[in-house]
């Protein structure tokens, strides 16, 4: 049985023993995703645009220096390549048309894992890197099919875990065989899906699922199981399928609150990822959301006095902002001179 696990999606990043590479693609992301990734990763790398998105979502940028940034160089902007290049990055340009820039990338990390692992693509297990590619799965259709299509290849390469992320979901093949999923309720909506994707069809059975499926046929000419729910206070889903297919779940909608001053004093804390509630959130209700969150703390009284910011702009009517995935609200509290 194949066990998984997203910790790399903890709003701390995850901190264990595996291996994990970062693949930038040129969609948009938010900066909350991005640290958690980045937090998460031991080697990142840009494929083409991909680096016009990270320089354009981080402030400060030396924080954020990819490993790599490769590609056919369609895309990426002559002052992103010229930043990039200036700070001592891997710049490398491949015009090779007959590959992506995602699997321009995918074949710079099987270099980078060949001293370690000897072979890419192998035929006895070993513990393999986890491969994140932020974006991947939005914007042109076409693009979304070859990563559908080259994920599902990349299965066979016991080398590599490789999963596609979004502000929205997280998504990957899962082989024929069984699957134990470790499930974090905390950073996970209760969407998700089981796609027949590449495959004929197949035979799936389940546990741990709202609609819970046994020796259930499914395919694109029949039954597919889109809009299935995970089970509130369950950690494990378990699947069963004779061919592969592509799994996917919800992210919860989320904002980092940044604290400073005596509402860090108060909090214990310079920042914490906040969900989203289904019903949205303004920028007047997360006062009553923090406070809540921190109760005894004498936060409510800090805030009565603090001003708040949203991606760094001031904010002067509370009740007219409605927070959106991937905001970071400042809390400002007032200074004391003497």
């Amino acid at each position: 049985m194949s066990s998984w696990n997203v910790a790399f999606l903890q709003p701390t990043g995850a901190h264990d023993s595996i291996k994990r590479a970062l693949i930038v693609l040129n969609q948009p992301f938010s900066l909350t995703l991005l640290r958690r990734l980045w937090t998460s990763s031991h080697w990142r790398c840009c494929a083409d645009g991909g680096a016009n998105r990270l320089y354009d979502t981080v402030e400060n940028k030396e924080s954020y220096l990819p490993d790599l940034v490769t590609g056919d160089f369609d895309s990426i902007r002559t002052e992103v390549r010229a930043y990039y290049t200036s700070k001592g990055i891997s710049v490398i340009h491949s015009s090779d048309q007959d590959s992506t820039d995602l699997m321009k990338s995918m074949q710079a990390l099987s270099s980078l894992q060949v001293p370690d692992e000897e072979v890419t693509f192998l035929t006895e297990p070993v513990q393999p890197w986890e491969v994140i590619i932020l974006g991947g799965l939005a914007g042109r259709l076409d693009q979304t099919i070859h990563t559908l299509s080259y994920l599902h290849k990349l299965r066979k390469d016991l080398s590599k875990r490789v999963f596609a992320v979004t502000d929205d979901n997280v998504g990957w093949v899962l082989n024929s065989g069984e699957h134990s999923i470790r499930i974090n309720h905390s950073v996970l909506g209760k969407t998700c899906g089981l796609l027949p994707v590449g495959v004929d069809s197949t035979i799936i059975s389940t546990t741990g699922l709202q609609w819970n499926l046994t020796e259930t046929v499914s395919s694109f000419d029949g039954m597919v199981s889109t809009s299935n729910h995970l089970v509130p206070f369950s950690d494990t889903v378990w699947i069963k399928t004779t061919k592969p297919i592509w799994w996917t779940m919800e992210l919860h909608a989320e904002i980092t609150v940044l604290y400073f001053a005596g509402a860090s004093t108060a909090t214990g804390m310079a920042e914490e990822a906040v969900p989203i509630p289904i019903n949205g959130l303004s920028l007047s209700n997360l006062r009553d959301l923090l406070i809540s969150r921190h109760p005894n703390t004498g936060l409510d009284k800090i805030l009565e006095t603090c001003q708040w910011s949203v991606n760094e702009e001031m904010v002067d009517h509370p009740l007219s902002c409605e927070l959106t995935e991937g905001a970071e609200v400042a809390v400002i509290c007032p200074v004391s001179g003497g």
